[in-house]
């Protein structure tokens, strides 16, 4: 297969081994035909390029597009916050998100769950706004773990993307 072929290959959700989830976008599938077999896209909806695009990180200096987010410490400082609520974890990691219960009652909040985060991005916000008293009405919940894969909010095609279509009413919705 072609560099693109194997590319494809290696981040499509539906062939990316589970150890990439969080590379993964619904790239598209292998070409049925050629020698070498490149990868097609049409339909797909994170383009190829694009997913390629974000990736490198063009345009950021001393970073690869994979630098704005660290995994494993995004995962431990996940879990220092602690729906805002202080804990002595946040301390030793020097996590400073202390006002879980006070955020202000008007508070707009927007959440998409796509499938690292799903369901449990949900009811995280779900449970943030119940102990701020921020009612129900001020959220904003999309669920989309069944057909996004963890890239896909930021590099579907900004003509397909669910993640969009709802976050821009929901930021015009602000003003």
């Amino acid at each position: 297969m072609t560099n693109a072929g194997q590319y494809g290959y290696a981040l499509d959700a539906g062939t990316s081994p589970p150890a990439l989830a969080a590379a993964q976008a619904h790239l598209g599938h292998l070409a049925t035909t050629g020698d070498p077999k490149g990868w097609d896209d049409a339909g797909a909806l994170t383009p190829l390029r694009r997913m390629a695009e974000v990736f490198s990180g063009w345009g950021l200096k001393g970073l690869d597009g994979t630098a704005w987010c660290h995994p494993l410490r995004l995962t431990i400082d996940s879990g220092a916050v602690a729906a805002g609520n202080a804990n002595p974890a946040q301390k030793v990691l020097d996590v400073h998100a202390t006002h879980g219960h006070d955020l202000p009652k008007g508070l707009k909040m927007y959440a998409f769950g796509a499938a690292l985060g799903g369901q449990r991005v949900l009811d995280a916000t779900k449970n943030l706004a119940r102990q701020s008293h921020i009612p129900t009405k001020s959220l904003t919940l999309v669920d989309r773990h069944a057909t996004y894969a963890h890239n896909d909010p930021n590099t579907a095609d900004p003509a397909k993307n669910a993640f969009l279509k709802k976050l821009v009413p929901f930021l015009k919705g602000l003003g």
